[in-house]
């Protein structure tokens, strides 16, 4: 493995700070691993009121489904 791809929208914890993005980078730069952010990737999305993915109960994953099919989360892989 040569890279790590956070896509955590926040990359911080208050109960892991090991795992902050800063830490988490210096930490893998020593063993000669890459670290690269994408916040767009994220998750905690609202749920569009038109939402296609009503098989998903749950608002977070919904929301998330929505937010899979913009050209905005398809953005960084290209």
């Amino acid at each position: 493995m040569n890279l790590v791809v956070d896509i955590r929208r926040f990359p911080r914890s208050k109960t892991n700070p090991q795992y902050n993005s800063e830490v988490l980078e210096a930490k893998l730069k020593e063993e000669g691993i890459g670290y690269q952010h994408f916040a767009c990737l994220g998750g905690f999305r609202k749920p569009k009121r038109d939402s296609p993915n009503t098989a998903w109960k749950n608002p977070s994953f919904r929301g998330f489904a929505d937010y899979m099919l913009t050209a905005e989360f398809d953005a960084p892989k290209k």
